[in-house]
């Protein structure tokens, strides 16, 4: 397997040229498909990156990341321990670690990451949606109900529910039941009379009364 061999690092004076050609295409794959997630770098790479390096549960990722991970779960961390199931499912690289391409967001940056992603007040679903696209975290789901469910314009700004429309039974006959309003139309007053029965709808013109002196 080339790929083995290839990750090793063989050196190059003592590795075949075909072993080691294969190794550097193999690093030029991975360096660039890191750099093709991360994009240019900006302060966002660089708080990432930073962030990753000062929590210390990310640190214990990236030892097992390189290392492999340890049998005895009783060795991990609560926080760790959330990831062993998906071990196989984490990278990294360029001092930020991956879940299958999306960027693992440390602890401390998952408030700053929960409003971006809810930014425009979206709903559960829309919002979720947008964050699977690119970030992870264990917990994310849950995590992203509770912030847009506690989001205050969200709660202030909500649809009012309307009442469900009722229906009313029909008269027996036309004219049992009538239904009236009034409206202005073109400077002209109406009523306006709608039979249930039979739908017919009536428009009588009103009288404009002048105005008392």
């Amino acid at each position: 397997m080339f790929v083995a061999d290839s990750l090793s690092r063989p050196c190059s004076s003592t590795a075949p040229a075909d072993q080691v050609r294969k190794c550097c295409l193999i690093e030029t794959h991975v360096s660039l498909s890191v750099d093709a997630l991360l994009g240019p770098v900006d302060c966002q790479t660089v708080d990432l990156r930073c962030a990753t390096e000062s929590d210390a549960d990310s640190q214990g990722c990236v030892k097992y990341i390189r290392n492999g991970w340890p049998s005895d779960r009783t060795l991990l961390s609560e926080e760790l321990l959330k990831h062993h199931n998906d071990a196989d499912r984490l990278t990294y690289g360029r001092g930020i670690i991956f879940y299958d391409g999306r960027t693992y967001i440390p602890r401390q940056l998952c408030p700053t990451y929960l409003a971006k992603c809810h930014e425009g007040h979206q709903g559960i679903g829309k919002t979720r949606a947008r964050a699977r696209q690119c970030i992870y975290w264990p917990g994310l789901s849950i995590d992203i109900a509770n912030h847009v469910e506690g989001c205050n314009t969200c709660i202030k700004f909500s649809s009012v529910r309307q009442e469900p429309a009722v229906e009313f039974p029909l008269p027996d006959g036309p004219w049992e039941e009538l239904a009236c309003d009034l409206f202005e139309f073109q400077g002209k007053h109406y009523l306006v009379i709608i039979d249930y029965y039979s739908r017919w709808i009536d428009a009588i013109p009103l009288p404009i009364r002048p105005p008392r002196r």
